[in-house]
Formats: structure tokens, C-alpha cells, sequence
């Protein structure tokens, strides 16, 4: 349900900012008045597909992986390198989360925001620090619900 809602959001980003540009190339090239803060809103809104799209990537653990060695191991020494994985990647994002929240506190200390549409940029750090956080749970669960799915090695195709 969750991955459902963060699916539609990440759509609702996506179709805003091809909106935004849409509006700002038609009005800079037919009306030479273009979009004022277009440049703005679309790095706003691509923090938003970013940090959305972390925790749904991570919890369908669908990161891009190299697991050359990963076929030669057993069930067993797969879970414990799942996990060895798992906890790695969720110290780092802990981290991360924790940055963008102390981030978050100092825009809004400051009050800064974009300088056209007048945007305050503290909101956006304090919910990208918690879908971060959100993926380093993830990253924590990932290996113990693959382990209760049978897993089977992946099948290598001969290229040659």
C-alpha cells in the first residue's frame, strides 16, 4: 500500500515538472515571458522523486548490484553477506538522514528559501531526511524478508 502511494506520488512529481516546463519553454519562446522560478521548482521537485523513490527502491531491494561472487556462495553465507549489506547501507543512510535533518534545522534557522518563488527549502530537508530514514529501515529488513522467500541463484547467460 505504501510503495502504491509513493508510486502515485512520484508520478504526480513527474508530471508537474513536465508541466512546469512545459508552461515556462512555451512561455519563454512564444509569449518571451517565461516561467518565473521554473528552475527552482524543478530541483525541488527532483529532491521529491529522489528521496521518494530511495525507500521504495530499497524495500524491493533493487539497487544496482555486481554479485559476481554472490552465485558461488551458500544460502547461508548469501543471508549473512545480506546482512553484512544491509546493516553497511543502513548506517550510511542513518547518516544521511541525520545530515539532512541537522540541514533541515539550520534552513529554517536562517529561513532560506528560493529566491524567485520564495520557497522555504526546511520542509523539504525534514522530509528527505525522513524517507532516508524510512530507506535505512528498510535496509535493516531487507535480508530477513528475502531469507523467508526461497531464493535461488540467478541463472548467468553465456554471451558468447
Amino acid at each position: 500500500m505504501l510503495t502504491r502511494i509513493q508510486g502515485w506520488l512520484v508520478q504526480l512529481a513527474l508530471l508537474s515538472m513536465v508541466a512546469i516546463t512545459v508552461v515556462d519553454v512555451i512561455g519563454r519562446y512564444l509569449f518571451n515571458s517565461p516561467l518565473s522560478g521554473a528552475y527552482e521548482l524543478t530541483q525541488l521537485h527532483m529532491t521529491v522523486l529522489i528521496f521518494i523513490g530511495l525507500p521504495m527502491v530499497t524495500a524491493r531491494n533493487a539497487h544496482v548490484k555486481i554479485d559476481f561472487l554472490r552465485p558461488l556462495l551458500g544460502a547461508r553465507a548469501r543471508f549473512v553477506q545480506d546482512c553484512v549489506v544491509g546493516v553497511i547501507s543502513a548506517l550510511v543512510l542513518a547518516v544521511l538522514a541525520w545530515k539532512l535533518a541537522e540541514l533541515g534545522l539550520r534552513f529554517a534557522s536562517h529561513g532560506d528559501g528560493t529566491i524567485f518563488a520564495n520557497i522555504p527549502f526546511a520542509p523539504f530537508a525534514f522530509i528527505d531526511a525522513v524517507l532516508v530514514a524510512c530507506a535505512a529501515i528498510c535496509a535493516l529488513v531487507v535480508p530477513f524478508r528475502n531469507r523467508a522467500q526461497p531464493t535461488t541463484p540467478p541463472k548467468t547467460k553465456d554471451l558468447a
